[in-house]
């Protein structure tokens, strides 16, 4: 028999060097009976000692191809790099951050190397995080971390006032003996004694320093003071200069940084009696308001009693426990002409349980508990019917809120016109007109005077044009100035103006139960008529119809 020949060798084996600072694959052609697997390589990378090459799977692939194309060459495959860095400093100079690319199978950096070149950029040692270095250089992957910091500044707050008596005329239904609530009393009129307590006041504080990493000091801002208002009522106590003091026993209006105390007036029933009410505080009546009577007080109006046919002004909030009706009651035929000839006026709130063909105006909210029947409610900010669970109910009439309206029924099951004007923007229209006019005739007329002025100006000084055209001259520059006054003030106003205009976009009105038919409503100045019952829903506007969600 003849002696058998060994089988040719088909494929490639591969050896690892390093070259110039670059990983070299040499392959061996004719060596291996069968192609190189991936797991072969990753061996032979370790058996070389460079395994800490974690070749990308192209590399990879490109490998394990040569090897079954039986190459006999040599590839490039990754360059071997240093470890480096770079400093960042923010723009405020509170921090130093580190990006460190760590070594490949090069050079590596030690922590120190860093922190010296920090040092040479003139950051001061205590302001370097050693222990961020160390870690930093430990890391496999490129990252970019804080080594350095500063203390950033701490401006001084404010002085703040804190309030120390309650503040609200609505507390709640009153808990009795037995378990019973009694829905009607819920309101209080507060009284303060005499040295009690008023506001305390908390000063500003200075600040801290801050100082960046290179050592400059960082000045903070000191908060702003805020002083007591002090006034006839009040006065600082003497033990303690940040507390305020009542300095007699009344009824406390809180403002910014003051509390002015009212001399109370105590009435047992407003009538033709007691006459006419002018009082300068506030007014508590522990019966009712007969008709015609007026009762105007510059601080609250709190009534316990029926107000019948009366007109209550108050500088502050009307309280009245039980209801206000008018007797002259509305009549649908006569709507457009009606006028009630009950009223009340608040410079702030007005809450009511119950109230018929009445006029309601406040420049903050009104806050029914049951119902309104057939009146004109007016309120600057929200009118709110069905406080402290009440019925809520809001049947004709007209309503006006310039922020919100929310009730929990609106109209009736006979169809009653009720209107509901929920930010009305028309008379808001109208008024920047009106006064863009007058901001354009004020600035024609002032154009006019300067120029008399001027001409006056021209014929010589005050001791020589005369008394005359002196006189002329003061009077013509004391118009000048009330213009130009006026002419700021009524800017100030198209300005509020122009942001109420603009501000009247998501304003809605909350039903709670259900809106019938009849309901005339307006929103901004989208309107339209309620022709079918809604259950509870909420009443929106797009650009040109009104929505009920």
């Amino acid at each position: 028999m003849g002696k058998q020949l060994s089988k040719k060798k088909t494929f490639a084996d591969i050896q690892f060097r390093l070259g110039d600072g670059t990983l070299i694959a040499v392959f061996i052609s004719d060596s291996l009976n069968q192609a190189l697997l991936e797991t072969d390589i990753v061996e032979l990378l370790n058996q070389s000692g460079y395994g800490d090459h974690n070749l990308e799977q192209s590399l990879m692939d490109n490998l394990l191809q040569g090897s079954k194309q039986n190459l006999n060459e040599s590839i490039a495959l990754e360059a071997h790099t240093n470890a480096s860095f770079s400093i960042e400093i923010s723009d405020d100079q509170l921090n130093a951050t580190v990006l460190f690319t760590p070594a490949f199978c090069g050079e590596a950096l030690n922590w120190e190397d860093i922190k010296s070149s920090l040092l040479e950029d003139a950051i001061l040692e205590n302001k370097i995080d050693d222990d961020a270095l160390k870690l930093l250089v430990s890391l496999k992957n490129k990252t970019r971390a804080i080594v350095a910091s500063g203390k950033a500044v701490i401006n001084g707050d404010n002085a703040f006032m804190e309030i120390l008596f309650d503040t609200t005329v609505k507390t709640g239904p009153q808990k009795l003996d037995g378990g019973r609530v009694n829905h009607y009393e819920t309101h209080q009129y507060i009284t303060v004694e005499k040295n009690q307590p008023l506001i305390k006041r908390t000063p500003p504080t200075e600040g801290e320093q801050g100082e960046t990493i290179f050592g400059e000091i960082l000045n903070p801002q000191p908060g702003k003071d805020i002083l007591f208002e002090i006034n006839d009522s009040v006065c600082i106590d003497k033990n303690d200069y940040n507390i305020l003091l009542a300095s007699k026993k009344g009824h406390p209006i809180a403002k910014y940084n003051t509390v002015i105390i009212d001399d109370t007036l105590n009435i047992a029933n407003a009538s033709l009696e007691s006459g006419n009410v002018h009082f300068d505080g506030s007014v508590q009546i522990k019966g009712d308001v007969l008709p015609n009577v007026l009762v105007e007080a510059s601080g609250d109006i709190f009534v316990e009693g029926v107000v019948e046919n009366a007109t209550l002004i108050a500088g502050n909030n009307i309280v009245l426990q039980s209801g206000v009706v008018s007797s002259q009651l509305f009549e649908e035929q006569h709507r457009d002409s009606f006028q009630p000839n009950c009223r009340i006026e608040a410079r702030n709130d007005i809450y009511l349980k119950y109230c018929n063909s009445i006029h309601a105006i406040a420049q903050g909210s009104i806050y029914i508990e049951n119902y309104s029947l057939h009146s004109f409610l007016d309120a600057q900010v929200d009118v709110i019917a069905g406080i402290n669970n009440g019925k809520g109910i809001l049947l004709g009439g007209r309503i006006r809120a310039e922020n919100h309206i929310e009730a929990n029924v609106i109209g009736s099951e006979g169809y009653v016109r009720t209107e509901l004007y929920c930010a009305d923007t028309l008379n808001a229209k109208q008024d920047y007109v009106d006064k863009a006019t007058r901001v354009k005739r004020i600035k024609e007329e002032l154009k006019m005077l300067i120029q008399l002025l001027e001409q006056i100006k021209q014929q010589g000084t005050p001791a020589t044009v005369g008394d005359i055209k002196l006189q002329k001259a003061k009077s013509i520059y004391a118009e000048v100035k009330a213009l130009q006054n006026e002419f700021k003030i009524e800017k100030r106003k198209m300005k509020r103006l122009k942001k109420k205009l603009k501000a009247k976009q998501k304003n809605v009105i909350d039903v709670k139960e259900c809106c019938y038919p009849n309901c005339h409503i307006v929103i901004n100045d989208v309107r339209a008529i309620n022709n079918k019952l809604h259950k509870a829903c909420t009443i929106s506007k797009t650009a040109v119809e009104i929505l009920y969600s």
